[in-house]
Formats: C-alpha cells, structure tokens, sequence
C-alpha cells in the first residue's frame, strides 16, 4: 500500500470518482463548451439589420450569416466527432476552442461581409467539435468507471444547450446594444479562456497520446468519403431551401449514390452503411430524432409567425405567449435525465405533442390568448425530453470507438430536421400564416407525429436499451 503523499491524493480522487463519477466539476466545463454551437447559431439574429447597414447590403445577403454556421456545423458535426474518435476527444476539444477564438478575432476586424461569412462558417467548424468530443468523454469515463449512462449528466447537457438557444437573441441585443454587434463575436474569446482553463482544470486524460501522421489521419479519416458526405448534404439543403434545385438535385442523388458505393467498400468508412445496417436501433434513433425536430422546429419557427400575423400580437407578446413551452422544455430536459426508460421517454414526447397538434388544430385568430399559450406549451415537454433520450440513446446504442461520429450525426439530424421544417412552413402557409395555414400545419405536424408514436410503441430495440 503506498502511503506516501501522492498515493493518498490518487487513492482519494480515485474515491471521488467513483462516489461522483459525473459531478459538477467534470460535467461544467464539457456543458458549457456544448452551448457555443447554439448561442452562436441564435445570438447574430438580431443583429442581421444591424450588419447589412454596416455593410451597404440586402438583408438577404446577410442572412448567410445564419445560413453559414448551419450548413457548416451539419456537415462539421460528425467530421469532429470522428477525428475525436481517431485523435482523441479532449485534443479536438481544444482545437475546436482554438477554432472558435481564431474565427472571433476574424469577425471581430473583418471588413468585408464576405470575410464575416467566412468568420461564421469557422466558427460553425469550431462550435462543433465541443458536443461530440464531450459525448466520447462521458463515454470513456463510464467504461473506466463501470458506470451506467450518465443520464442526469446528458440532462444537463441538453438544458444547457436549450436554455442558451432561447436566450441567445437577448443576449445578442443586449450586447450590441451597449458595445455594436461586433461584441457577439467578443463574448466569445473569454468564454473559450475560461472552458480552457476548466477542462485543464477538471477534465482528466483518458485516452493515449496518437500521432497525428497525416497518412494515418487521411487513412482514418476517410476524406473522400467526408467530402462525398458535404456535397450530399449541401445540396440537399439547397433542395430544401429552394435553391437551384434542377442542378442541386441530380449532384445530391449522384453524391449520396456515390457515398454509399465508396462507404461499402472501404474498411473503416466515414459513413458506415453496414454498421448502420446492422445496428438497427441507432439508425432509428437518428429517423426518430429528425422527425421530432421537424415537428419541433416547424413549431419553433411558425407557431410566432401566425401568432403575429393573424392573431396580431405584437413580438413581445408573442414572446410572451410561448414562455410555458420554453418553461416545459426546461423542465423536460431536467426530467430525461431521471427517465430510465427510453420507450416512456420518446413515447410521453410524441404523445405531447401530437395533443399539441390537435390543440393548434383548432386555434383561430379570435381564441384567447391563455388558450393558444396552453396549446403550444405541449410542444415544450418533447424539444427537452426528445434531445436528453435522443442522447441517452447514442450512448447506450454506439460502440466506444465510434460514439464521436455517431454523436455527431445525431447533430447532423437536427440540422436537416431545422431546415425541412423551413419547407414543410412554405407549404403550409404559402405568402401569409393564416388560420388555415396552422390548421394545415397542426395536420401535417399530427400526422408525423402520429406515426413516431406508433414506430416507438412497436420498436422493440427500445426494450433491450433501457439500461
């Protein structure tokens, strides 16, 4: 037994850990580095009016500033959660916060709106390695501990990425309020200082150092199967978007055609087909979490357009309005991480919100305003409850070696689910959110919803993963 002063202070972190394997220290820093994506993606919104005039340009040019940091972080999100799966996810940690402070300083100067949009597609990059490389951590501290899935830990994790997205355009206004809009790219760089310090801090090293050769990173990485994956994904977006859709359609059929053929002949592929193939309840978690966000976002980005348009509220009282839901979602978060079962998880969420459709359903521009907050508050419990489970699902779902790609995808589905929401909102309301436009909404919405409660209730992976 060593009772020398060093072996006391190994045996006694080596007791912490386990008596408090997912405590406040370890799960502070991986938390707040998860909620640069969001804050990012949601804090430049209220400040597009802002930059165009700083700029002599439309608002439609400006808003690639939002656009940038989506389409980057969909296809950015799986490729740094593989390279923390080959290098090592407390490395691409800190590269990713390099990343984020680099492309700060370059928004914070840049002088063309060119140059603000490359910053934004950066910062896209650099946002999205701190989410997947922090599920690798969760992962490999579990395994070495013996522990089960950190459920309360990836609770926090989504309410800390729910809470700074609601909250990013106030913070956003706040701060180009008193400092301009170039202090939204400020913010970041002590933020990035102070999760640095606390990962070096509080975040231990689990896995063996790997040398970055670049034969064995090409090799590993699987670049042309990444760049397949971007050209796939970019212009699928761009179906969704509306844009250039007669040459944006035949290169997305012709890239994913392409990356399927790559990916079964390769050993170690990016995207797995025969691993998705095989492990059959990881690809319908990711069908599930799409759809979940379609509905979600579709509420997101809808629900205040026809509360403003057709009800006439104004933006703070819509704001107002949609309080309970952002209340609920909190609280859903809070409560996955107490849920054990994956089955009541996903369940109670589509059965939320598929009363929530119905409720909208019957919504006109005349009910009272109590009326329409308790309709969309029950969409609230599934944008909290479905992320948490979604996660929970991926950890117990992917091997070890694999958990930073796999997690990144999940973030892949959002994106896509975010951005087909956008569509499924020009079908349904066409030039003006009328009252026949929500009713159209609510049954599209209903119907979707309708069917991933009947795939949860008859998906018998569930049952094996309620660990």
């Amino acid at each position: 037994m060593d009772d020398s002063p060093a072996g006391t202070l190994a045996a006694r972190t080596a007791a912490r850990e386990h008596e408090r394997p997912f405590g406040v220290r370890f799960v502070t820093p991986l938390a707040l580095g998860a909620v640069l994506n969001p804050i990012n993606s949601t804090a430049i919104s209220i400040v597009i009016v802002p930059i165009a005039r700083h700029y002599h340009a439309s608002v439609a040019d400006t808003g690639w500033l939002i656009g940038a940091i989506y389409l980057s972080s969909a296809v950015a999100q799986p490729v740094m959660g593989r390279m923390a799966d080959v290098l090592g996810a407390r490395r691409i940690y800190f590269i990713s916060l390099f990343t984020v402070a680099l492309a700060s300083v370059v928004g914070m100067v840049a002088g063309s709106l060119l140059a603000l949009i490359m910053a934004r597609v950066a910062l896209g990059v650099g946002t999205s390695g701190a989410y997947p490389a922090a599920m690798r951590i969760f992962r490999l501290r579990g395994d070495r501990l013996g522990t089960e899935p950190p459920r309360g830990a990836l609770g926090i994790l989504a309410f800390a990425a729910a809470a700074t997205a609601i909250f990013g355009p106030a913070l956003g206004g706040i701060l180009s309020d008193a400092f301009g809009w170039r202090a939204i790219f400020a913010l970041n760089l002590p933020f990035v200082l102070l999760i640095a310090i606390l990962v070096i801090a509080w975040i231990p090293e689990y896995e063996p150092y790997v040398s970055a050769r670049a034969g064995t990173l090409l090799r590993e990485l699987d670049l042309i199967g990444i760049g397949l994956f971007s050209i796939f994904l970019i212009g699928f977006m761009l179906c969704l978007m509306g844009m250039g859709i007669w040459y944006a359609l035949p290169v997305c059929i012709a890239a994913l055609a392409t990356l399927i053929l790559h990916s079964l002949k390769r050993t170690q592929p990016f995207l797995d087909i025969r691993m998705l193939m095989r492990n059959r309840s990881l690809s319908l978690t990711y069908v599930r979490h799409l759809g979940f966000q379609i509905v979600i976002y579709s509420i997101f980005f809808g629900f205040p357009q026809w509360v403003e348009a057709s009800a006439g509220y104004s933006p703070t009282e819509a704001g107002l309005i949609t309080i309970p839901m952002y209340v609920l979602s909190a609280l859903g978060a809070l409560a996955g991480g107490r849920l054990r079962s994956l089955r009541a998880a996903f369940t109670l969420s589509a059965a939320s919100a598929l009363v929530g459709c119905i409720l909208l359903f019957f919504l006109h521009a005349h009910s009272a305003g109590w009326i329409i907050a308790c309709s969309v508050m029950f969409f609230g419990i599934p944008t909290g409850l479905t992320s948490v489970a979604s996660q929970t699902a991926v950890y117990v779902q992917s091997e070890t070696s694999e958990i930073g790609a796999a997690s990144g995808f999940l973030r892949t589905a959002q994106y896509l689910g975010a951005l087909t929401s956008t569509s499924l909102l020009s079908l349904a309301y066409g030039h003006e959110a009328s009252d026949a436009g929500i009713q159209q909404l609510a049954l599209i919405l209903g119907v979707c919803t309708a069917v991933i409660l009947v795939g949860t209730l008859i998906d018998r992976s569930l049952s094996r993963d309620n660990a």
